[in-house]
């Protein structure tokens, strides 16, 4: 989940003894973001997921929060204003990214 300028998980603590239930809370996700938010996606390894960041921008941005690489979308003429992944280990890790822009959708991978 994100605002303009943040991206937040939700966390689940410790089991309780009484009813079974965790502490519940949203945390804030580091992540290096220079910009206002579009939009946000995961992408996962075997191990573990984290969030990659579409910036608002006429020259649309992404920002992969495990690394703050930042990575133009080359192939996008205008703003884009959604995000989606994919990632297939089968192979090796390879990762997808698919933005939209107005009717257009473009895969980057």
């Amino acid at each position: 989940v994100a605002d303009k300028y943040r991206v937040y998980e939700f966390t689940k603590g410790q089991l309780s003894a009484d009813d079974g239930a965790g502490a519940q809370s949203w945390a804030t996700v580091p992540c290096d973001v220079n910009g206002t938010i579009a939009d946000i996606a995961a992408t996962c390894s075997a191990d573990r997921c984290w969030p990659v960041v579409l910036l608002k921008s006429d020259k649309p941005m992404v920002v992969d929060c495990s690394t703050g690489q930042q990575s133009p979308l080359l192939q996008s003429e205008g703003s884009a204003t959604k995000i989606a992944t994919r990632a297939t280990e089968r192979l090796g890790p390879q990762h997808h990214l698919f933005a939209a822009n107005n009717d257009a959708v473009v895969e980057y991978g």
